[in-house]
């Protein structure tokens, strides 16, 4: 009885989680040779439910995700904190999910003051099915250069450092209009919208629907500037 069960189980989730457990996916066969010669164990008898009780649903939900090619997936990065302007983002992505189901955003939150409030806006979010919200992540850059566009919605920064990150792994750039992070991108290697929740909302859209043919950002010339400006430092007459 409890065989079948099992096996009941490994088709089932083979159909409603195809991009995942399919023994031609990517994911499917690293993940088998991480794990090692698994063969003879009993555990991988049933590898769909292995590697679902090693990753939990929120997680299989994401990698589902971004190995839908149908789905478009948004990702940010930040803690929980007005400043990063998670509420604004979560509602543009809300007005684009009414139209467009074929979309997802994951979210990176590692701590914060707003997690209680950002969790439970999420929760009741009509595209909650479509929103993974994770904690801390050692390495999020493996993830993030996955992903189709990442996106900085805060109210205020310095400068938004994981902009930067994601052009460097050739990862599309959504950013509101912040004096500090864009005004290095002055040649279109980003989509900059209005800092407010309807440019967002309007940046998604724009990126859904118009597609960005970004320009790559040129990393050196400000590598360039950095150096002469330190090495002024010490060339200075007192």
């Amino acid at each position: 009885y409890i065989t079948k069960s099992l096996d009941v189980l490994e088709k089932r989730f083979e159909e409603t989680i195809p991009n995942i457990f399919s023994p031609t996916n990517r994911f499917y066969i690293d993940f088998k040779n991480v794990q090692g010669n698994l063969e003879s164990e009993k555990t991988f008898f049933y590898p769909n439910k292995y590697i679902f009780d090693s990753l939990r649903i929120s997680k299989i939900r994401m990698l589902e995700f971004i190995n839908n090619e149908d789905i478009t997936v948004f990702m940010t990065i930040g803690r929980y904190d007005y400043q990063k302007g998670h509420d604004r983002l979560i509602g543009a992505f809300e007005k684009n999910y009414e139209n467009n189901n074929n979309i997802a955003l994951i979210m990176i939150c590692p701590h914060g003051s707003l997690k209680k409030e950002t969790l439970a806006r999420v929760r009741n979010s009509q595209a909650k099915n479509n929103i993974i919200v994770l904690g801390r992540m050692s390495n999020p850059y493996s993830l993030l250069k996955n992903i189709d566009a990442f996106i900085l919605s805060s109210h205020y920064e310095g400068l938004g450092l994981v902009v930067y990150e994601a052009l460097a792994l050739d990862t599309d750039v959504i950013t509101v209009n912040l004096t500090e992070t864009v005004e290095l991108l002055q040649n279109d290697e980003a989509l900059i919208v209005d800092n407010s929740e309807e440019g967002i909302e309007q940046g998604i859209h724009d990126y859904l629907y118009s597609g960005h043919n970004r320009n790559v950002f040129d990393f050196e010339t400000p590598k360039k500037q950095s150096k002469i400006e330190f090495e002024s430092i010490f060339n200075t007459k007192n």
